[in-house]
C-alpha cells in the first residue's frame, strides 16, 4: 500500500481529512416594494440598492413573493449572506490544492408556490457587505451582482428541498473563491432563482427557504507535507 501523498514537481502533499467551518454570521436583507399606499414594480424591489430592513438574529430566509395589498402591487425579495472565518489558514490558499467542497443549510420552513423551473435557490458570491459582523440595509445590492450574479454551486430546486441537512457543492469557481479567500474571512450570498434570473415571480406565489447553521466542508484537499 502506497502513502496517501500526491507529488507535484519537488513538492510533496498530504491528503488531509474534512475539515469544517462554522458561519460566524448568518441572516439576510429585506427589500419590499409596493403596500397599502403605493404599488410597487418588480424592478424597484430587484433592483434597489437599498433594502427595507436587514436581520442578523434566528433563521436566514431567502426568496421572492408577489402579493397584492389593498389591491396593489407588492414584491419582496430576500437576499442571505454567510460569513466564514478562514483566518487560521494560509493565505491565498498557502498551495493548497481543494478538489471538492461544501456548503450545508439546515431548512426549518419551506414555501414553493411558484414551481416554473426558476424555484431554486443557488449560492453566489463573492459578496461585499459593508461589516463581516453585522447587516445593513445598504448590504442588499452586495450579494454577488445585482444581474447575473456569479454562481459558486449547484442550484438546488425547492421541489428537492427536505427538512432538516441540505447540501450545495462547489464548482471550479466556487473552489477558486474558497482558496482566494483563505487567511481571512469570506461572505457568500444565497438567492433564489426568479431573483437571480431578474423574472418576476407570479402574482400571489410565494417561493422561500428558512434555515438555520450553515459549514462550509473542505472534503477532499491537500496541504504541503512538513518534513
Amino acid at each position: 500500500m502506497g502513502d496517501r501523498h500526491d507529488h507535484r514537481g519537488d513538492q510533496r502533499f498530504l491528503m488531509a481529512a474534512p475539515k469544517q467551518f462554522n458561519n460566524t454570521l448568518r441572516g439576510y436583507v429585506r427589500k419590499t416594494a409596493g403596500d397599502f399606499l403605493f404599488p410597487g414594480t418588480w424592478d424597484q424591489a430587484h433592483d434597489a440598492t437599498i433594502g427595507t430592513v436587514a436581520f442578523t438574529a434566528g433563521d436566514a430566509l431567502v426568496g421572492c413573493r408577489h402579493q397584492l395589498v389593498s389591491g396593489n402591487n407588492s414584491y419582496t425579495i430576500n437576499r442571505t449572506f454567510m460569513t466564514f472565518d478562514f483566518s487560521k489558514l494560509p493565505p491565498d490558499g498557502g498551495n493548497v490544492s481543494l478538489t471538492s467542497a461544501s456548503l450545508s443549510i439546515n431548512v426549518t420552513s419551506l414555501s414553493n408556490e411558484d414551481v416554473d423551473g426558476d424555484n431554486f435557490i443557488v449560492v453566489v458570491g463573492e459578496t461585499t457587505p459593508d461589516s463581516d459582523s453585522a447587516l445593513i440595509t445598504a448590504d442588499f445590492d452586495q450579494c454577488s451582482s445585482v444581474d447575473s450574479p456569479t454562481e459558486l454551486t449547484n442550484r438546488i430546486s425547492l421541489d428537492d428541498i427536505v427538512g432538516g441537512t441540505n447540501t450545495f457543492m462547489f464548482d471550479a469557481t466556487g473552489l477558486a473563491t474558497l482558496l482566494g479567500a483563505m487567511g481571512g474571512n469570506l461572505t457568500l450570498g444565497i438567492r433564489e432563482g426568479h431573483d437571480v434570473r431578474d423574472l418576476p415571480i407570479a402574482l400571489t406565489k410565494f417561493n422561500q427557504v428558512g434555515f438555520n447553521g450553515g459549514a462550509v466542508t473542505f472534503i477532499t484537499y491537500a496541504a504541503p507535507q512538513v518534513v
